[in-house]
Parts: structure tokens; C-alpha cells; sequence
């Protein structure tokens, strides 16, 4: 089963199981902190998606 994280700063944030609802929380998060480091790290591969 897959599992993302959302981070900021490298600060644990969110996770789900669903890419498109990771991905939503990305945009939100993009657009409320815009000097922030945001990524999204993909649990099973072991890296940033982005």
C-alpha cells in the first residue's frame, strides 16, 4: 500500500493513501506558504515526488 507525506520545512504534516488528496493539500500549502520548503516524499520508493 502506497503512503505519502507531505512536509514543510522538513517538517511532517499530512499523510494519506491517495495521491490526488496529497496533492490538493500540496496546492494549499504552496499557495499559503510560498517561502516554504514543501515536499512530498513517497513512503514505499523512498523518495520526493515533489
Amino acid at each position: 500500500m502506497k503512503r505519502y507525506y507531505l512536509e514543510l520545512n522538513g517538517v511532517f504534516v499530512k499523510d494519506s493513501n491517495s495521491l490526488k488528496i496529497i496533492t490538493r493539500h500540496y496546492e494549499n500549502y504552496r499557495k499559503k506558504y510560498k517561502d516554504g520548503l514543501i515536499g512530498v516524499y513517497d513512503k514505499q520508493t523512498g523518495e520526493y515526488i515533489f
